[in-house]
């Protein structure tokens, strides 16, 4: 499970992101969705934890401790759930600071009118995509499994998915509705595009 690609999905859909009871809800239907009866061995969850940086606002030069955020507690506090949820792993990446980024409704206003509020922190995320496909390598080359579900929308898997489907592991891919590469879907045993809130329970 791509941890950035369903907080995503789930802010579009809900308004909200989701708390650590939101996801083991969605991985129990995705894992029920129309009665696979597979035996569950183990849920990844790739994510980054929060940073802990102190950014200087770009306009008043006020300090920002993002540590002391809600955004941070919030996702803080669902990592930590979800490594003490049955069955689930989590496999951290880490995020990079690259300075600030104007909104886009921004744009177009005089530097003279610019606020800090009109700013947003440019966060990347690093080593998540690189987890998932070892991942998926390391349960193909040694049989772990025999079905892999995939829920992503990223086409930076696909060379892990063509290997596993090669090494005999069928990979069904559930993109919550959100749209992919024709050569994701190509590559995938099975698309799933269902959205989350009409995955079968």
């Amino acid at each position: 499970m791509d941890g950035g690609f369903i907080k995503h999905k789930f802010s579009q859909i809900f308004g909200k992101d989701p708390s650590a009871e939101d996801i083991k809800e969605l991985s129990d239907k995705i894992i029920s969705y129309n009665d696979l009866n597979d035996t569950l061995i183990r849920i990844y969850y790739y994510d980054s934890p929060p940073l802990t940086t102190q950014l200087k606002k770009p306009v008043s030069g006020t300090v920002l401790d993002l540590s002391k955020t809600p955004t941070f507690l919030a996702n803080r506090q669902r990592l930590e759930a979800l490594k003490r949820t049955d069955y689930f792993a989590v496999r951290e990446g880490r995020l990079t600071m690259n300075g600030w980024k104007l909104k886009q409704a921004a744009i177009g206003k005089a530097a003279a009118n610019l606020s800090d509020s009109d700013f947003s922190p440019d966060i990347q995320q690093k080593g998540v995509d690189m987890k998932i496909g070892l991942d998926i390598a390391w349960i193909s080359f040694n049989k772990i499994a025999e079905r892999i579900l995939v829920v992503s929308g990223d086409s930076d898997f696909i060379p892990a998915i063509k290997l596993a489907r090669r090494n005999g592991i069928q990979v069904y891919l559930f993109t919550l509705a959100h749209g992919v590469s024709h050569e994701l879907t190509e590559h995938s045993d099975r698309l799933v595009i269902s959205a989350i809130d009409s995955l079968s329970n």
